[in-house]
Formats: C-alpha cells, structure tokens, sequence
C-alpha cells in the first residue's frame, strides 16, 4: 500500500532541495529520518517534515506493516512560481529580484 504527502511553494530553490532529496531517495523511512534530523540544509527539514506526514497518511490507511518496514518510494522535487520583487537602482531604475519556489511530493510505501 501507498501514501504520499505534498509539500507546496516552500521558499528554496529546486536545486538546492534536489541535492538533499538525492541523499534519502529509495531508502528505509526510519533510516532516511535519522540521516534527515543530522543534516544542517534547510531542504533536510522541509523533506523531513513533508516524510513525516507521509508516514502518517500510511499509517491511516490502516497497513499492517510497523514503521520498520516502509520504504521510501520516490521524492519528487518540482519547481513552482517564482516571487517576484522589485529592488531600486540609480537613475530611478528598478532591478528584478526572482525568489524561486518548489513543491515537493513524497511517497512511501510498505514493502
């Protein structure tokens, strides 16, 4: 059985949170936590928080399998809208500033 969580227009770039996701990708749940509570990025807690939910979505679906058997079964890492602000230059001039968003999707599944 499957469940996912989904996690949307969090304030880091995709890039950034692809590099943690890659790290806890198709591992055990209660493995990828430990490694997720350990890692400085601010990605880890995102992820970590977003995998928790997950858990708790498996659980509620009433599965037979403790927390020792689930797996991590893909972490999809997309991009989302950028924000868009405006920062004054000389000459009455104006500069864009892109704050980039993501959403991310985890799913975990018990074997």
């Amino acid at each position: 059985m499957e469940a996912f969580a989904l996690s949307k227009f969090n304030r880091i770039s995709t890039k950034k949170l692809r590099r943690v996701a890659m790290a806890v990708d198709k591992m055990n749940f209660r493995q990828a936590m430990n490694i997720l509570g350990a890692l400085p990025q601010k990605g880890a807690k995102l992820i970590e928080k977003t995998l928790k939910s997950a858990g708790a979505n498996l659980e509620n679906k009433e599965t037979t399998a403790g927390e020792e058997d689930w797996k991590i079964k893909e972490i999809q890492v997309n991009q989302g809208p950028y924000y868009k602000r405006i920062r004054p230059r000389a000459r009455g001039r104006a500069d864009r500033i892109c704050k980039p968003t993501s959403h991310l999707r985890v799913v975990v599944t018990d074997e």
